[in-house]
């Protein structure tokens, strides 16, 4: 590409090779005393990204750490002189710090793998909170939907929670959960009355390998909208109106398929 002419055209160094540039990928660097950091994006809203990746200037005695900025864990990438293979869901960033520190556990990317094992949507109960008026309702569905299409909740704004029982027979053969198309909603994952934790990036996916257990199993996925629909129900606000313009209504909630790997 363009940038990588002038690259060597002009001899800049470049501290983070890529094995075939994307047009939605970014990086940082940042040097510190003891520190190589590298903070790397995929923008794409839709499309994964996999590259491997060489850092030519690191230090080659340093280890190589995958940094968690939500839960402050570091996991160490081996052998990563020989390249790292880079996985980035949609909108998800990865954190790579280089330092003399060798002690941690390996890096494991969550990756869903062969066929789902189980897909979930026979039964689901749906409670509503309103983010701004406070009520509160229930509804219970065969199949998940777009809220947007259903007169009673589009205009909805707030907390969906949606709970279904699912019976497992070899729940040791599970290890992921995926919520599948959530429409940009941050989910959080309850299972057995156990947060999971919230996903607002990437896919709504969440390690379960070891949670679920043989037989009745609890799963509530906690779906927090997007405000904009209910913006534009505000039709005696000229603020409120004025905000969304001639933009249409948009697509919400949940609508999978949520499936087990």
């Amino acid at each position: 590409d363009w940038w990588t002419q002038v690259q060597q055209q002009y001899g800049i160094n470049r501290n983070l090779l890529f094995s075939h540039p994307n047009v939605f990928l970014s990086q940082n660097y940042y040097k510190g005393e003891q520190e190589d950091v590298f903070y790397i994006t995929n923008y794409s809203a839709t499309q994964e990204v996999r590259q491997t990746l060489s850092f030519p200037h690191v230090d080659t005695g340093k280890t190589a750490w995958v940094w968690d900025a939500e839960t402050g864990k570091r996991y160490r990438l081996d052998e990563w002189q020989k390249g790292v293979d880079l996985y980035l869901q949609p909108e998800e960033s990865r954190l790579i710090v280089f330092d003399y520190e060798t002690e941690g556990e390996p890096f494991r990317p969550l990756i869903r793998e062969g066929e789902p094992c189980m897909t979930l949507g026979d039964n689901w109960d749906m409670h509503f909170k309103h983010a701004l008026t406070g009520e509160e309702f229930d509804l219970r569905q065969t199949a998940l939907f777009d809220l947007n299409q259903d007169s009673r909740t589009q205009t909805f704004a707030g907390d969906v929670e949606y709970s279904t029982v699912l019976n497992i027979r070899r729940p040791e053969f599970v290890s992921l959960l995926d919520a599948g198309n959530a429409n940009n909603s941050v989910v959080e994952l309850i299972v057995n009355g156990k947060s999971l934790g919230r996903r607002w990036y990437g896919y709504r996916m969440w390690n379960v390998k070891g949670l679920l257990r043989k037989g009745e199993n609890h799963i509530t996925l906690r779906c927090t909208t997007t405000l904009g629909n209910y913006v534009k129900s505000l039709t005696d606000n000229p603020v409120a109106q004025g905000w969304p313009g001639g933009q249409p209504t948009a697509p919400m909630g949940i609508l999978g398929p949520v499936c087990l790997y």
